[in-house]
């Protein structure tokens, strides 16, 4: 069986298995506050933020449907970022929200976490495209066990939030 036939496999198993799920909505049974938070404030927000910063140009037109657009204007509100950057095109600072999108490889994102676990406090890195590629799949499933940070899998995308208050948590969100 080949590894494309068994990614699509694992795909289907995934959509059926959480068909027939009974799941929380809108953030009710999430005990975290943090977590709470950023489903009422990001997921679940049908409106864009009102930031008064959108998305830079540069990332909007990397991105594929409004869905993520939306998505992604709203955590760029919720984390009040001063930095918004496209994985592998700019450097990371402190308290920077990186973009990953569906076209960045997977080597490119290692290298950004690697740069992001040595040199800085507080990030956000928000993979793309997650379940359309079977090696940034792997690549989020290593990242999840191993980094110290809060990671987020909603299934198309995984946040993984680097900030010292936090401690190491993983939350499978499916909706």
């Amino acid at each position: 069986m080949t590894v494309s036939l068994k990614f699509t496999l694992l795909k289907s198993y995934i959509l059926l298995r959480n068909c027939f799920r009974m799941n929380h909505w809108r953030g009710h049974g999430i005990h975290s506050p943090f977590m709470y938070r950023l489903v009422r404030e990001v997921i679940v927000r049908e409106n864009p933020r009102k930031t008064g910063r959108p998305l830079p140009e540069s990332i909007a037109a990397r991105l594929l449907s409004e869905r993520d657009a939306a998505f992604l204007r709203n955590l760029y509100g919720y984390l009040d970022y001063p930095r918004c950057i496209v994985a592998g095109e700019e450097t990371p600072e402190n308290r920077t929200l990186c973009i990953a999108s569906a076209d960045v490889s997977p080597e490119a994102i290692g290298q950004l976490i690697g740069r992001i676990r040595n040199d800085h406090d507080e990030c956000c890195v928000a993979v793309l495209g997650i379940n359309k590629s079977y090696d940034k799949y792997r690549l989020c499933k290593k990242l999840i066990r191993e980094e110290n940070c809060v990671s987020v899998d909603l299934y198309r995308t995984c946040l993984f939030i680097y900030d010292a208050r936090l401690r190491k948590q993983h939350y499978r969100l499916r909706g």
